[in-house]
């Protein structure tokens, strides 16, 4: 199986050879001129675009066998010998370079020269030097190429300095210039909320180095730097200034703030990483210090670069009374709570203040010094007042602190959002994919969400079982009128009892989103299912006007079969202060009661069914329908009125006037004896109203926020945000956000009304429309235009102008691949990637890094991490070498069987063509001994005679046949090892890591067992329940199941098991050297009173250093009987508060007597 191989690597030679079946090719040696001269062959299809060079050439050095090249260039200033190009300008023309190659290998050499053609600059191009001008001429998405000195460098670019003004260039983590640097720069002018800069950069060539990088430096204090209006005045970003402040850090993320009384500044994030940790250091002091003004951010305020380090942040010496004041100000405890650690009282401020003589509100719960004393009955806060000393200065100093004690989940809803809670409840049920879980107390329900505690469903199992009860601390917070705890400090199980909640009842649907019933609440609800379907399937329990969502983290989809169904089912309250009043469905199919539908119900869900379409903007006669049949047969009738027949008749003909009027219509549904009543708003355009939209590049010309009416074709849907794209016949393209419409088909000729936005965010200057309105869809199939004319060098270079167009380019190379995404070559830093998960899986499997592509299909749609994203991918279809090169490759069958095989039916390759769905092939397979039958089943030969050689052919097509070569082994005449203890955990799962012991039922011997654990539990993994251990940075780093067998008599074993990682990332994990980490079978040795690491039969005692993501089976050979543990430690810094980050996976241990008891 061919697999892409580590991001970045790239192998300049070779196309993918698929050989047949059983055919091994040889290839002869070869001479060093034979060598030099393959290489030489290749090295002009390495540059298939030399007639059309527009960013730099990647010029390799080292090709295949190992030849070396040395390059000379006939025009150094346009193409240099590093592969630098520098285009010319428009007037100048197109220019010719010849490169010329020197291959050596050993003694053979040879010369190869290749003319290159390099495309001046575009037509019209602002060139700039100075950029008082740059900013008052260009306009958003215009190329520009800009000189200047490159004068501050942060993660994300740099500011250029014109001598006067500046101008901010987006390159993050791809620049290598540097300060006192001369630079060119070609890219497009966008904005990153008020700094305006150049991003999508094609070109960056540096002129000259070692230059003065001095600019001026202005006072202003931070108040009047925050008062600066960079939206109304472009000229001020990138402008130095100095200033005085607090150096305070503070928020979620732990930024950098300078802060003056009221106002602050945030030291952007991008900053050098050691020019932020030279802030870190002031934490707390005034000081004064040069920053430089990136942008004025719409969230967090006025952002600044900060680019010096220790020696450039001056103290600042404040008198005694200013010094005293600031640090009683900022005085804190660490932490301000507790539940029975001591509390550390400050002693010194930030600015040299001493603080003394500390006493405590409520001493006994906390002494004066700290030490924690007792717990409270209830929550206490608990003050400590001390004296502040600074030279002369005196004053009083006051630190808080909760001192938490248990409290009712019902009082816990009163404590105020931020604050610290304690409590203890059952865990009810779980919503792990929203990550979190309710627990009750019997006084109130409360939810509790942390993502560090709950990982998501494709990460690992929810850390508590429903029914367990836990103990912890965390903050209150409320969302979408769920109270919860987040933030989780501590929690733990325990064997405290507590009732689950009982349902209390059926109660009424409206009532759910009246918010009568707290979140948490278990109901019985009856409604009608609604299947709402656009780019999610949501599922709706309707009664008459009011409806409940069923939460889409919980079992929504199973209600789909139920469509149109009278349905009675148990829901717990979820969320009512919420954009839809959701309810959590945990149970399954089976807990669906359907009920009888009576007339009336049937009414109205036809009159629901009624889909007149957007009606906020008709400008013809509607169809009003008379009569509708739902699928299972029965038949309702509809009769229409309308407020002003004037407009709208009865019959849906619509008459339009000089003005728009709004009309409604009401339409009553009969359906044998029932009848229900719906009524339609609608919006007649006035009679002036032309229906055509504009196109999309009349639209594009206008300014965000504006209202467009835009007609195009559908031309394909992007997965990672749902919506689609619309384009001109030309390709001119634009993204519709989505909109949840139905009915819309790729090649549709629709008609949108929608507001212009820009989207800017990650260096996008993406144009799309928001909240769109289907006007109509004239449907058919429209051919879909595609650009076959640009290379990706092309695309990423014109990125944003072509946004949402399409394009198909041919000979792909591929760059690399990294988490489900794969990166396609240019030649430029930026690359073009698509997701694997969405498109193009059997890449995977045909290609390797270095490959060539035919070709693909794609849209453009955004930047992501820097990288063009790719969506809507095709590729060609598949050839019957591929499709053989992927049986062989996916169809898993073992070299070796002593049991019956599992052959496939079906290959299916996903993701060639993004809007056919995936291929399906057949799978018929054929023996040619019948040792295995074609179905599989396998007869061994008898002890003593020969392994059977079985070749099992797989066939698609004609065309398509692959033969697997297996030999079914002689059944043993050696007696087995004698199988004296083992654990199988596949009776059933039994989860929460929590608590140092497991009771569980043994598949084996269908015993049960109760082993001593740590941070363990058995669930499944790959379908099968088995033991996962799991190290945590806060809840423990040392993870075991421990087994006596002390019992055992004397005598040789051996132990044996299965192992593994719980996926590809806990591998990695566990091998990274942060977190120490350490997995293997341990002993406990009496004399020591220690474990002791064992090495296995291969002389390894860490598992580690052979862990892969799949079960491989170790052996250890012990005398005797004693106490063993297999366990995993991870101590280091690096672990983290995953459950499954580092988790281990252990199943079938057993132990084998080798020898007669002594």
């Amino acid at each position: 199986m061919k697999k892409l191989l580590l991001f970045g690597l790239l192998l300049l030679t070779g196309f993918a050879m698929l050989a047949c079946e059983g055919i091994e090719t040889v290839r002869p040696t070869l001479t060093d001129a034979e060598k030099v001269a393959e290489a030489a062959g290749r090295l002009p299809a390495l540059f298939p675009n030399r007639g059309e060079v527009r960013g730099n050439l990647n010029l390799p050095v080292e090709m295949i066998h190992g030849v070396t090249l040395v390059w000379e260039s006939s025009d150094e200033d346009v193409i240099a010998t590093n592969g630098r190009v520098s285009r010319p300008m428009a007037e100048e023309g197109n220019i010719r370079v010849t490169l010329t190659a020197t291959l050596s290998y050993g003694a053979a050499s040879d010369v190869v020269s290749i003319e290159f053609v390099v495309l001046h600059l575009p037509e019209g191009l602002g060139f700039y030097t100075d950029f008082a001008k740059a900013h008052s001429e260009l306009t958003l998405n215009d190329d520009v190429l800009a000189e200047g000195v490159v004068v501050s460098i942060f993660a994300a670019g740099y500011f250029l300095y014109d001598g006067e003004n500046f101008l901010s260039v987006y390159r993050p983590n791809h620049s290598t210039v540097s300060i006192g640097d001369r630079a060119q720069v070609l890219g497009r002018y966008n904005v990153y909320h008020t700094l305006y800069q150049i991003g999508n950069v094609a070109n960056e060539d540096v002129i000259e180095s070692g230059l003065d990088a001095t600019v001026p430096i202005e006072e202003k204090s931070v108040s009047e730097i925050v008062a600066l209006d960079s939206g109304a005045d472009r000229l001020i970003n990138g402008t130095t200034f100095r200033t005085q402040g607090q150096i305070q850090i503070k928020g979620t993320f732990n930024n950098v703030f300078i802060v003056d009384g009221d106002d602050e500044l945030l030291v952007y994030f991008m900053s050098l990483p050691e020019s932020i940790a030279a802030l870190e250091t002031f934490e707390g002091q005034i000081v004064e210090l040069d920053v430089i003004y990136y942008t004025n951010h719409s969230r967090d305020g006025i952002m600044v670069v900060f680019q010096g380090g220790v020696d450039d942040v001056t103290p600042v010496e404040v008198d005694e009374e200013a010094a005293l004041n600031l640090d009683i100000a900022t005085a804190v405890a660490a932490p301000n709570y507790t539940f029975g650690d001591d509390i550390v009282l400050p002693a010194v401020g930030a600015l040299g203040s001493v603080f003394t003589d500390w006493t405590s509100s409520h001493p006994e719960l906390i002494a004066d010094d700290g030490t924690y004393v007792a717990m409270p009955e209830s929550p206490t806060e608990v003050t400590f007042t001390g004296t502040a000393t600074f030279g002369e200065a005196t004053g009083e100093v006051t630190v808080k602190v909760d001192a938490l004690a248990p409290m009712t989940m019902e009082e816990a809803i009163l404590v105020p959002d931020g604050r610290h809670v304690m409590v203890e409840g059952v865990v009810q049920s779980n919503i792990q994919a929203n990550r979190g879980f309710f627990i009750y107390d019997g006084t109130a329900h409360m939810y509790v969400r942390d993502l560090n505690v709950v990982p998501h469903p494709n990460d690992g199992p929810p850390p508590f079982a429903v029914g367990e009860v836990v103990h912890l601390v965390g903050v209150r917070d409320t969302f979408a009128g769920i109270p919860q705890i987040a933030a989780l400090k501590h929690i733990e199980t325990t064997d405290t009892e507590y009732d689950l909640p009982e349902n209390i009842g059926e109660v009424d649907i409206a009532d759910i989103g009246a918010g009568v019933y707290p979140a948490g609440t278990i109901v019985t609800l009856t409604g009608i299912v609604q299947v709402i379907r656009g780019n999610f399937t949501d599922v709706r329990l309707v009664d008459g006007d009011d409806f409940v969502q069923i939460h889409h983290n919980t079992g929504n989809l199973l209600f789909v079969d139920f469509e149109d169904e009278l349905v009675t089912v148990e829901v717990t309250v979820f969320q009512w202060d919420h954009r839809n009043n959701f309810v959590a469905f945990f149970g399954t199919a089976d807990d669906i009661a359907i009920g009888e539908l009576s007339d009336d119900d049937l009414a109205a869900i036809a009159a629901g069914a009624i889909d007149l379409g957007d009606l906020s903007g008709i400008y013809e006669d509607l169809e009003l329908p008379l009569v509708w049949e739902h699928p299972e047969g029965w038949e309702a009738s509809f009769a229409w009125a309308s407020d002003n027949e004037a407009v709208i008749a009865p019959n849906g003909t619509v008459t339009r006037t000089s003005e728009e009027v709004v009309v409604t219509l009401t339409v009553t549904v009969t359906v044998g004896e029932g009848s229900a009543i719906r009524t339609f708003e609608v919006t007649v355009l006035d009679e002036d109203f032309v229906p055509e939209g504009m196109t999309v590049a009349e639209a594009l010309l206008e300014d965000d926020g504006t209202e467009v009416l835009l007609q195009g074709v559908v031309s394909s849907y992007p997965d990672f945000a749902g919506g689609f794209f619309i384009q001109d016949s030309d390709g001119t393209a634009i993204y519709i956000r989505p909109a949840g419409f139905t009915g819309v088909e790729i090649g549709n000729l629709i008609v949108v009304r929608g507001t212009l936005e820009t989207f800017t965010s990650f260096g996008n200057t993406q144009r799309r429309i928001a909240d769109p309105v289907l006007v109509k869809n004239e449907g058919g199939d429209h051919d879909i235009f595609v650009d076959d004319t640009q290379t990706l060098q092309d695309i990423v270079n014109d990125y944003p102008n072509n946004s949402s167009m399409r394009f198909r380019v041919y000979d792909i190379v591929i760059q690399g691949t990294a988490s489900n995404t794969i990166f396609l070559e240019t030649d430029e830093d930026m690359l073009v990637r698509f997701d694997t998960r969405n498109y193009g899986q059997h890449i995977l499997d045909l290609y390797e890094i270095g490959d060539t592509i035919p070709w693909i299909e794609f849209t453009v749609y955004d930047i992501s991490f820097s990288n063009l994203r790719a969506e809507g991918v095709y590729f060609p279809e598949l050839t019957d070498a591929q499709i053989e090169a992927l049986l062989e490759a996916r169809i898993n069958v073992p070299e070796e069987a002593t049991g019956d095989l599992v052959l496939p039916l079906e290959l299916v390759v996903a993701g060639v063509n993004h809007d056919l769905g995936p291929d399906v092939f057949s799978i018929h397979w054929a023996s040619d001994n019948e040792a295995i039958t074609a179905e599989g089943v396998v007869t061994r030969p008898e002890a003593g005679e020969d392994d059977v050689h079985v070749i099992l052919t797989a066939t698609i097509s004609a065309e398509v046949e692959v033969a697997f070569h297996v030999f079914v082994l002689a059944e043993s005449d050696e007696e087995p090892l004698l199988i004296v203890q083992k654990f199988d955990f596949g009776s059933s799962t039994v989860t929460g890591y929590a608590g140092d012991e497991i009771t569980f039922t043994n598949t084996w011997d269908d015993t049960e067992y109760t082993l001593n654990k740590s941070r363990m539990q058995i669930n499944n993994f790959d379908g099968n329940p088995a033991v996962i251990l799991s190290p945590h940075s806060t809840a423990g780093t040392y993870a075991y199941i421990e087994f006596d067998l002390s019992g055992l008599e004397d005598g040789e074993y051996i132990i044996e098991f299965d192992y593994t990682a719980w996926s590809q990332t806990a591998v990695n994990n566990l091998k990274n050297e942060n977190r120490e980490a350490v997995y293997g079978l341990e002993v406990y040795d009496d004399a020591t009173d220690s474990w002791i690491l064992l090495e296995n039969t291969e002389g390894a005692s860490n598992l580690v250093d052979t862990l892969t993501a799949t079960y491989q089976t170790t052996s250890y050979e012990v005398s005797g009987g004693g106490i063993y543990r297999i366990s995993i430690n991870a101590p280091g810094s690096g672990t983290t508060a995953n459950n499954t980050a580092q988790a281990g996976v252990v199943d079938n241990v057993t132990v084998y007597r080798t020898g007669e008891p002594n």
